[in-house]
């Protein structure tokens, strides 16, 4: 991050206000509202200390609204079967591995089920 290289320092990554997990955000809720306006859960934009904007985790508290976001956004329409099947699959192997999963990972699950 330009914090880290300007301080010539590593930063712990939930360090507040400059940490990348601070911009990372899995719950359902937190997602859906970060699509629809970025502000209401961060009260700075990532991208204004060399952050990404934010980043989407997923996980055993994703929602609909990350799932069918991720998807658009790689050119893949969903419907309301195939992202509750993702979703219920995304939340059950972020369960057993007892973290949250990668986006290949997400994507392997989709391909899977095609």
């Amino acid at each position: 991050s330009y914090v880290a290289k300007a301080s010539c320092r590593s930063l712990p990554e939930s360090k507040p206000i400059t940490g990348r997990a601070v911009f990372q955000h899995e719950s359902g809720i937190h997602t859906k509202s970060l699509l629809t306006d970025s502000r209401s859960y961060q009260f700075i934009d990532g991208e204004e200390i060399g952050r990404n904007k934010y980043d989407v985790v997923f996980g055993k508290h994703s929602g609909t609204s990350s799932i069918i976001n991720f998807f658009d956004e790689r050119g893949i329409k969903l419907n309301q079967r195939m992202v509750s099947q993702i979703i219920n699959q995304v939340k059950l192997l972020a369960s057993i591995k007892k973290k949250a999963i990668k986006e290949d990972e997400v994507l392997d699950l989709f391909y899977r089920m095609t």
